[in-house]
């Protein structure tokens, strides 16, 4: 595989969604040597497909000032691959070279040009980040992003409009303007590799893509609760919590930081989620101003409190536990 830095542009406009892989749904019938479809694979694949109703929350990440995307793992597929007559194959149905032309530029291997010309880029892992980084460029064109279904098709008069979004966000307009020109690391990986045959190609991108999503662990929610520095009540609640006397002393510590559960033998009497939970539920009761102010943009897309917001809230959290 190779390793690159690119602009979120060349993201929005060159990369297409994995599950559109021609080369991932089809198998070569050995009978005829034609292309069939491989009902196995298209379940797979589709059940990977990425959930457009999600586009919006994503773009709006990236609109904050604070956001960064991890890198993409993208599978580069040249035409000739859906050829089984290509003279890029030999007479045993092996590939005669890489689908990624490279020139290496050190005497080790190393470091080199990749030739991504007449090759389709498919992104194996990060999807959803596609179309986030896709919606920004919707804005950008179009000055506002369609609500989509799941499948992408763009729902009729229910959008956002690019001056909202800045606003809520609190974006300066000059980074707007820039984010994609902003980079993302992207390794590219061969659709077939010299020597391989076609099948034995699909099998090593499947088995990529089945382990990626299969061992992708998500963040549990203690930890959640620990660490978020954008959701209001999180960051109230732990640093109310983890200080009360209630729950810990210079000897004792009463709160379980990671579980969501307390063993009978443990001291804990908490649990870091049930804090951020308490600090909601009391908090948002107390001031519908702040209720207002700190829910959610977008599903998952919370904005950070101002620093005098959040104090006034620990104050308050502080004397409930008091």
């Amino acid at each position: 595989s190779y390793l690159t830095v690119q602009s979120l542009n060349f993201v929005a406009e060159k990369i297409l969604m994995g599950s559109q892989m021609p080369f991932m749904r089809e198998m070569i019938n050995k009978d005829n040597g034609k292309l069939t479809l491989d009902s196995e694979s298209i379940e797979m694949i589709m059940q990977r497909a990425p959930d457009w109703t999600r586009q919006m929350e994503l773009t709006a990440y990236l609109l904050r000032d604070n956001h960064k995307f991890t890198s993409l793992l993208a599978v580069a597929e040249p035409s000739w691959i859906n050829d089984p007559d290509s003279s890029n194959y030999g007479e045993d149905g092996r590939a005669l070279k890489d689908a990624i032309e490279y020139e290496s530029l050190t005497s080790d291997g190393s470091f080199g040009l990749l030739n991504l010309e007449n090759l389709k880029i498919f992104a194996l892992d990060g999807q959803h980040r596609v179309i986030g980084i896709r919606g920004i460029k919707e804005l950008l064109d179009f000055g506002q992003i369609a609500y989509k279904d799941k499948l992408g098709n763009a729902k009729k008069d229910e959008f956002e409009k690019r001056e909202y979004l800045i606003e809520k966000l609190d974006t300066r307009s000059s980074a707007f303007s820039k984010i994609l020109d902003e980079t993302i690391s992207i390794e590219f990986i061969p659709a077939i590799l010299q020597g391989e045959t076609r099948d034995q190609a699909r099998i090593r991108l499947r088995n990529y893509f089945v382990d990626i999503n299969k061992n992708a662990k998500k963040i549990q929610k203690g930890d959640e609760a620990s660490l978020d520095e954008t959701d209001g009540y999180k960051i109230v609640g732990r640093h109310v919590g983890f200080k009360h006397p209630i729950f810990v002393t210079d000897t004792v510590n009463r709160i379980n930081r990671t579980d969501q559960s307390i063993v009978k033998t443990s001291n804990y009497i908490a649990t870091g989620f049930s804090l951020t939970v308490i600090a909601e539920n009391y908090l948002k009761k107390s001031d519908k101003d702040r209720d207002n102010s700190w829910k959610p943009l977008f599903k998952n897309i919370m904005v950070r409190p101002s620093e005098e917001e959040l104090e006034r809230a620990k104050k308050e959290l502080t004397e409930f536990f008091d």
